[in-house]
């Protein structure tokens, strides 16, 4: 039932908390916890799919301190997804899929991102690519190139 499926640019959200095990002064481990989604366009489907997945990356933080005030932050690590829910498929015929009938709901793969951080505050970017794929008879693979804001406590 699946012709293909094509990326897609959207906004999306990425929310979560994780903690940083110093290893030494320059090297951590960042794991987290996050509720994160992620969408494709399929043809045949005249809108957007969207997925709802809980997601735990687990990080390794390379610091440099720029100053006294910010560091630089290198992070790349792996992670393992599970899909909670998404969007309904509607098909051209009016047919209508759960999104987990047709995707897998297990994901995983690699991030690695950058960030400034300064004052307990960073902003950041970062990458992130599944090695499973969103759909078994289709070659489509995850992809997200995201940009961050957030606070340390």
């Amino acid at each position: 039932m699946l012709v293909g499926v094509s990326p897609l640019s959207s906004f999306s959200f990425k929310l979560g908390a994780g903690y940083e095990f110093s290893v030494s002064e320059s090297f951590s481990i960042e794991p987290a916890v996050m509720l994160d989604n992620k969408g494709f366009k399929i043809e045949g489907f005249s809108g957007y799919v969207t997925r709802y997945f809980l997601e735990v990356p687990v990080l390794a933080a390379y610091k440099i301190n720029l100053n006294n005030n910010c560091q630089l932050v290198i992070n790349a690590g792996p992670y393992v997804a599970y899909g909670l829910f998404g969007s309904d498929v509607e098909w051209s015929n009016g047919d209508k899929t759960n999104v987990f009938d047709a995707c897998n709901r297990f994901e995983a793969g690699i991030e690695a991102g950058a960030k400034l951080v300064f004052n307990r505050m960073f902003v950041g970017a970062y990458y992130n690519r599944a090695f499973t794929k969103a759909i078994d008879d289709v070659k489509a693979y995850s992809q997200v190139i995201g940009l961050t804001l957030g606070r340390t406590f």
